[in-house]
């Protein structure tokens, strides 16, 4: 940011304030702009006649750059929850599935061992889920 800074407040005397702006710009963009505090300091000592305008540019940036962030963690967000949802839903329906087909057996009078070693579930599993539905 210094050498970045001593550059800049050559060209500041110039009044060369597009080329300025440009190049921090580009800081934010890359994320050269690690430490804000650094870049105000730099813009502070080097900077004469750009000054104002470059400080007022650059919290613009700031500012852009957090509300970007925040919109695309909501974003994310959603679209995390979108999933989750969907994978949750479709457990949902392979248990019922699986209940209805478990059900069907009993009522068949299908031995409840041959159900739960079809199944991978335990014989306390399968009866509790028969006295559940009293068949």
């Amino acid at each position: 940011m210094e050498r970045i800074g001593k550059r800049l407040g050559e060209i500041d005397n110039f009044g060369d304030f597009s080329y300025i702006k440009t190049i921090i710009k580009y800081c934010f963009v890359v994320g050269e702009v690690t430490d804000e505090k650094k870049l105000k300091e730099v813009i502070q000592n080097e900077l004469n006649q750009s000054k104002e305008k470059i400080m007022s540019y650059a919290e613009q940036l700031m500012n852009r750059g957090y509300r970007d962030g925040v919109l695309a963690g909501i974003v994310q967000g959603l679209l995390k929850g979108k999933l989750e949802g969907k994978e949750e839903g479709k457990a949902e329906g392979e248990a019922m599935t699986a209940e209805r087909m478990i059900f069907g057996l009993l009522k068949q009078n299908v031995d409840p061992q041959i159900i739960a070693k079809s199944a991978g579930l335990s014989l306390a599993k399968i009866l509790e889920f028969k006295k559940q539905f009293q068949i």
